[in-house]
């Protein structure tokens, strides 16, 4: 663990009761103890183990590279579950997701997924949430008073940009976390044995797609780099500094950012479409309609 780099905690306690120390130690027992219950056959093999501990070491390293020690965020292979087709129906069940959903992650941060088609897209499904993971959550802890005495309860509060209790930017907040996925399989899997070989097929299963379109023609539009402006917003997705928003709330506009922060919805086409030509980003339309991978991010 580097010296010289600020740790960021696994767990950010805000509200009232974080400061006491005797509720905040229940609720992190909670989270570090804490495991899915579903009922179902794991899909667990030495390669896997060694692929899951590998994308855990990419992300560390891009926080790395981001003046950032992801140390305690970290978590072993243990917090990887995959399931086939049929076990992560379970999962879904369990969860209350809808029926395209591939992987899911707990506020204790164990990380559910279908094996995919591909081992890159297995490998994709599982980073995304581990990205997830590795950002940072705020976590609200609570005291409810009850005839057989007091309950510890927790409610999670952000997660990266995302607030739960507002519910706002988490279309941006999935946006951002896809394209720090793609920057791992593009820029950080290569140096690792166990990634390299799945890193060099084409990432066709891309999530958000339409949203994620419009980020990249909105970056290159109205940054003149748009890769920094980039690391800014994945900076703060780790580190939950909102005012990292302020440089993109400038060049689209606090009307738009509104729109942003509580309508830019999950694989909505039509939203994302109708954002880019209230942007000009004629070629965000074009491309969002075209609902291509083709020259994605580039700029990474």
């Amino acid at each position: 663990m580097s010296e010289t780099l600020p740790t960021l905690p696994r767990y950010d306690y805000v509200g009232p009761y974080a400061q006491h120390p005797e509720v905040v130690a229940g609720v992190d027992n909670y989270l570090r103890s804490t495991k899915p219950a579903i009922e179902a056959q794991e899909i667990d093999t030495p390669e896997y183990e060694a692929q899951f501990r590998a994308l855990g070491s990419s992300v560390w390293e891009l926080g790395f590279d981001l003046g950032l020690d992801l140390e305690d965020r970290l978590r072993s292979p243990d917090y990887f579950h995959l399931y086939d087709s049929t076990g992560y129906a379970a999962v879904r069940n369990q969860y209350g997701l809808h029926e395209g959903s591939v992987a899911v992650h707990s506020t204790s941060g164990h990380m559910m997924a279908s094996e995919g088609h591909s081992p890159l897209a297995t490998l994709a499904n599982v980073n995304h949430e581990l990205v997830h993971v590795m950002s940072r959550k705020s976590i609200r802890p609570g005291v409810v008073e009850t005839e057989g005495g007091n309950i510890i309860t927790s409610d999670r509060s952000h997660d990266g940009y995302a607030s739960f209790r507002h519910g706002t930017f988490n279309g941006l907040n999935e946006v951002l976390t896809e394209a720090t996925n793609i920057d791992l399989i593009r820029n950080y899997w290569p140096r690792h044995h166990e990634l390299a070989t799945a890193a060099q097929g084409h990432y066709e299963d891309v999530g958000y797609l339409p949203e994620l379109i419009l980020f990249d023609e909105l970056l290159k539009a109205r940054f003149d780099d748009p890769k920094a402006a980039f690391k800014e917003l994945q900076r703060g997705m780790l580190t939950g500094n909102m005012g990292a928003l302020r440089g993109l709330t400038e060049v689209v506009g606090a009307d738009i950012m509104r729109e942003v922060a509580s309508n830019l919805n999950d694989n909505d086409p039509e939203k994302a479409v109708a954002l880019a030509e209230q942007l000009g980003l004629n070629d965000a339309v074009r491309r969002i309609k075209a609902n291509t991978t083709e020259g994605l991010l580039m700029w990474l």
